[in-house]
């Protein structure tokens, strides 16, 4: 999943696609995750966040790749080529898993996740997110 997120912010020989650097634009990328393994809200803060988002003590097990476990695309420590981009440019991940297609329905079910290194506060992300036109009932954080 990472990888596929990562194909919209960088293009053929590692250079930038839809994404330019912030200039007062708020740039999110939203994900169906329908017919995808990960179907909780656990899962996609792992893909953003990855391991360390979560506490040692929690049940919920991180998952791993190739031994290690998984680095969020916020995570200054993941090796994908995209995620530097990533930490630079996308204010969010959304990801949504529709099951009516109904009105409002994506706005109801999806869930998003701030990137840390582009809002200084708890605030700033609400006060941004409040602005986005699919933003979740009552601006309630993912």
């Amino acid at each position: 999943m990472q990888e596929k997120i990562g194909e919209k912010v960088v293009g053929e020989r590692g250079m930038p696609t839809k994404f330019p650097a912030p200039n007062g634009a708020m740039h999110v990328i939203l994900t169906d995750v329908r017919g995808l393994l990960c179907s909780d809200v656990d899962d996609y803060k792992e893909a953003a966040y990855g391991a360390t988002a979560f506490p040692r003590d929690e049940q919920w097990k991180p998952h791993s790749w190739n031994g290690a476990p998984i680095r969020g695309l916020f995570d200054p420590t993941n090796p994908l080529e995209a995620a530097q981009l990533i930490r630079e440019r996308i204010h969010f991940f959304g990801f949504v898993n529709e099951q009516s297609y109904a009105e409002g329905e994506i706005a109801d079910r999806a869930r998003y996740f701030p990137n840390p290194n582009l809002f200084s506060d708890d605030d700033h992300w609400k006060e941004s997110l409040a602005s986005y036109p699919l933003r979740p009932p009552s601006g309630h954080p993912s």
